[in-house]
């Protein structure tokens, strides 16, 4: 027994040393690490700290284009327009304005030689903040560092040094000021309380409602209305257009409150957008919402278009990719293919007139008998009449199905089939239970 417990104490001691010397040689990493992290901490320059809430104006250029932000409560706005800001942009331009460290010391001198070939003179980029109690701090951008990744030429306040910084510093001022504007008038509709729209433009005027429960046929929810009459749209079709329209967003607020909308084509525009929605979950709150597309422009090197909201004297940019995907439909592709696509239960019988002969259609409900072989719930059955004769139903049913399921092959000029020598091949007049007769004539 004793010469076994010397063998476990032996063990337990070759385990123990283990983990003594493990636990040194971490610590020895460990402090190896941090040393290396905190030197190379040490390698950067602190050049100046800023109290950030002591901010109260913000001047930058980019691109030749200089723009002022002055702070206004809590918010930041454009100072000769009053524009507010996004606060993510301005945020992102205090903090890098407000808290520079520099990586390195490149020259100690700001003479025009080195301001040349450091992309200094003049700057790529340069700002200006000014503080609550009068003082100010200048920073200048200049070219992007060959020899180091991520890293530009700058000078600092007033010291005569060209240092190189990180692009912490530079990004968030290579923006202009339509790219930093809030969006006031964003399109917020959803698509599915959309109860009328009404699109005009230089070659096209269209106009549809909804008519939700009052239409017999479930899926025929919305009627056209211009340039048609008496029309009912097909309901995907005309949907996808609304979804289209809802999903558009704006790429920017280009101007803000201008004084005149006319250099954007927006004072009397060709091309106007309607649509009347509600936002609950009844039409009671029905409102409106109409949308100006004014000229074509380059926006980022993409074709685009100025539009502004009814109402509104901010100008927006939107994608013509947008536009065109809203806007890429004719009257006639919106309406319903079928030529009269009613149910025959829903007529009390249709005339035929074809070849110079009129075939009268009649169709009654009659009670049913034992002798019916029916699945239907109905105590009623249909019968058929041609000329007050009585016809074979499934016979009757084949011809009304052929002139239910015919459908317009393309749309005809406007005066097609009217004019001297037109001639009437076929004509269906149709007695709706409930309405007024309608008449199909088929001219050649």
């Amino acid at each position: 027994m004793k010469k076994r417990q010397w063998l476990i104490l032996l063990i337990l001691g070759i385990f123990l040393a283990g983990l003594i010397v493990g636990y040194s040689l971490y610590s020895v990493y460990k402090n190896k690490k941090l040393a290396e992290e905190e030197a190379e901490k040490d390698t950067r320059i602190s050049v100046h700290k800023l109290d950030k809430e002591s901010i109260n104006e913000l001047t930058y250029t980019y691109d030749n284009e200089e723009v002022t932000l002055v702070k206004n409560g809590e918010t930041w706005v454009e100072k000769d327009t009053g524009a507010p800001i996004f606060d993510d942009d301005v945020d992102a331009m205090i903090s890098s304005a407000s808290d520079i460290y520099a990586n390195k010391v490149i020259v100690e001198s700001t003479d025009e030689e080195y301001l040349l070939r450091f992309g200094l003179k003049p700057p790529m980029i340069e700002y200006t903040v000014k503080m609550t109690d009068g003082t100010d701090y200048h920073v200048a951008m200049g070219s992007r560092l060959i020899s180091e990744d991520d890293a530009y030429y700058a000078i600092l306040g007033d010291e005569e040094k060209i240092y190189s910084v990180t692009s912490d510093y530079y990004q968030p001022f290579e923006k202009k000021l339509p790219e930093i504007t809030y969006v006031e008038d964003e399109i917020d509709i959803d698509p599915e309380k959309i109860t009328g729209m009404e699109v005009t433009t230089p070659d096209m005027e269209f106009a549809a409602e909804y008519v939700g429960e009052g239409s017999k046929n479930t899926y025929y929810t919305w009627k056209i209305t211009k340039p048609y009459t008496g029309i009912m749209a097909d309901t995907d079709s005309l949907n996808n257009v609304l979804t289209a329209f809802a999903s558009m967003q704006y790429k920017c607020c280009y101007a803000y409150n201008v004084a005149s909308l006319e250099p954007y084509g927006l004072e009397d525009p060709e091309t106007v957008v309607r649509m009347t929605y509600h936002t609950g979950d009844d039409a009671s709150d029905e409102m409106e919402y109409t949308l100006n597309i004014g000229s074509q422009c380059t926006y980022k090197d993409y074709e685009s278009y100025y539009v502004s909201p009814e109402g509104s004297n901010n100008v927006y940019i939107l994608d013509s990719y947008d536009i065109n995907g809203f806007m890429n439909f004719t009257p006639f592709s919106l309406a319903d293919p079928c030529i009269y696509s009613v149910l025959v239960k829903d007529v009390k019988g249709f005339d035929i007139a074809l070849d110079g002969k009129l075939y009268s259609v009649i169709r009654k409900e009659v009670p049913e008998t034992e002798e019916d072989d029916s699945k239907s719930d109905s105590k009623t059955k249909n019968e058929y009449y041609v000329n007050g004769k009585k016809v074979d139903e499934n016979d009757l049913l084949t011809i009304y199905s052929l002139a239910y399921l015919l459908t317009y092959s393309g749309e005809a000029d406007s005066n097609a089939g009217s004019g001297t020598g037109a001639e009437t091949a076929l004509k269906i007049t149709y007695h709706p239970i409930e309405g007024e007769d309608v008449v199909v004539a088929y001219n050649t």
